[in-house]
């Protein structure tokens, strides 16, 4: 099994369709056909790491150490283009139509920062913004799958932690939260910029796996995000 298999997963939805009942043709008395009950929408994965270091894998304790973890975001610039592709094509490959980009941000403290913004999975979003360097690599990543012509949607997933997190807030924290919401609004405008002249369909997750979830703020902070 590869590290993509086991970090990624596949989602197959397979949705139900309410049908009525259908009467005869208007020609013929015959039985008019009636459409399946049920059709499979063929997903993808959520696309997170180019590898991971042994180390990882045998006890996770040194995930915060530069060069343990390799985010596809915040690592992009250190891969070679066409293992990046490779990659793209192993998925597609393996039936998938859809992939999903997700990256984890933070408000980082000076020492968190030491890494260009990169401390272990998570990326700075300090001042909302990106760093330069995560600016160039979202937008190069972006339009390297949409030249691919691998895939049919692009899901960009947001999943807040640390200081961001509002599950994680003793009391409402205004400043985190419009930091977000700049943050996410730069990633839109990178991610279009990059998709210019593409028909790919492109869909937004503001708060990866925050739906349902009502510790501390964070029933609240979804609201307000969507």
């Amino acid at each position: 099994m590869t590290v993509l298999q086991k970090i990624g997963f596949r989602i197959f939805a397979l949705s139900l369709l309410s049908v009525p009942g259908v009467g005869l043709a208007e020609k013929g008395g015959e039985q008019a056909p009636k459409p399946p009950r049920y059709f499979k929408e063929v997903g993808g994965s959520n696309y997170v790491m180019y590898r991971v270091g042994k180390e990882y894998l045998v006890d996770g304790k040194d995930w915060f150490k530069p060069g343990v973890l390799h985010p596809v975001v915040a690592n992009f610039h250190l891969e070679k283009k066409e293992d990046v592709l490779k990659q793209l094509k192993a998925m597609h490959a393996a039936g998938q139509r859809k992939i999903s980009i997700l990256i984890w941000n933070e408000h980082m403290t000076p020492g968190e920062m030491r890494n260009d913004g990169l401390y272990g999975h998570v990326i700075a979003s300090n001042g909302g913004a990106f760093r330069p360097q995560h600016a160039r690599n979202l937008k190069g990543l972006v339009k390297l799958v949409c030249e691919s012509g691998l895939f049919d949607e692009l899901i960009f997933r947001h999943c807040v932690q640390g200081r961001a997190d509002a599950r994680e807030w003793k009391k409402w924290d205004e400043a985190v939260f419009r930091e977000n919401m700049d943050f996410i609004v730069e990633s839109r405008e990178l991610i279009y910029e990059a998709m210019q002249g593409s028909d790919m369909k492109l869909v937004f997750d503001l708060g990866a796996e925050l739906g349902g979830i009502e510790a501390g703020f964070c029933r609240e902070y979804t609201r307000r995000v969507w």
